[in-house]
């Protein structure tokens, strides 16, 4: 359990927050 991934999870849930499923949503799946 890398420390990066409790992080990723955080960061895409803000990011989806922030964005609102605006064209972020591309990026995401890229991971």
């Amino acid at each position: 359990m890398d420390p990066i991934e409790p992080a990723f999870e955080m960061s895409k849930s803000v990011d989806l927050l922030v964005t609102g499923s605006a064209g972020k949503s591309s990026d995401s799946s890229q991971s």
